[in-house]
């Protein structure tokens, strides 16, 4: 689920960094950064792809959603839920009706708290220009991006940027085993003016549906 939820931030937050060594790659990863900063809110539905043709997985798809505005963010996939309100993490696991409630500064937030993803990365990866494609009459852009630290399980990271509008229409994490983690954006809105009640947690409502808890 981290893995997943790190992905999904980093859609809208990895851009942030621009210590590129490749001066194309960096004009348009700004170009992108100052178009999704612009943003007041952003909301998200996606589809989760996960491949590994040498563990004998093929393209394992899941639907989510995710909406966020500057800190705070709600992300929903596989039955779990998790809530950040710019002061504690709230991870909402229906299927064993329990809530666990931690701070900001657990482990988990290191990945999924845009500003320490965005410190993360700035100088964690050289970045490239790949391939440019057509997808449905749409020119894709890929940026690959490629880790710094040999001991890292991420062989590479491609991102999709669609060039008519500066979006960000997939990424994908390309694993030293040869798996493939994708995010895939289906649908994509901006500034709905989301209400602040939206990252919030009631913790009354789950207390009444006798979910267990834990801080």
């Amino acid at each position: 689920m981290n893995k997943i939820l790190s992905i999904i931030i980093t859609v809208f937050t990895f851009l942030h960094g621009s210590a590129q060594n490749s001066e194309a790659a960096k004009k348009l990863l700004d170009e992108v950064s100052i178009t999704m900063n612009a943003y007041k809110d952003i909301y998200i539905s996606f589809d989760y792809i996960f491949e590994n043709i040498e563990g004998g997985v093929s393209e394992e798809v899941s639907e989510g959603d995710a909406i966020l505005k500057g800190e705070k963010y709600v992300v929903s996939i596989f039955g779990i839920t998790r809530i950040y309100n710019g002061l504690d993490t709230f991870t909402i696991i229906h299927e064993n009706e329990e809530v666990n409630i931690t701070g900001s500064d657990d482990e988990n937030s290191v990945l999924l708290t845009p500003s320490k993803l965005i410190n993360f990365h700035k100088s964690g990866y050289t970045y490239q220009m790949g391939k440019l494609v057509t997808v449905k009459g749409k020119q894709i852009q890929y940026v690959n991006l490629v880790p710094i630290d040999s001991e890292s399980e991420i062989a590479m990271v491609k991102i999709g940027i669609d060039t008519k509008n500066n979006h960000i229409e997939n990424v994908r994490h390309v694993g030293k085993n040869n798996s493939e983690t994708t995010i895939r954006i289906k649908e994509i809105e901006f500034n709905q003016n989301l209400a602040d009640s939206l990252f919030s947690f009631n913790e009354k409502e789950y207390e009444q549906k006798k979910y267990t808890i834990n801080r």
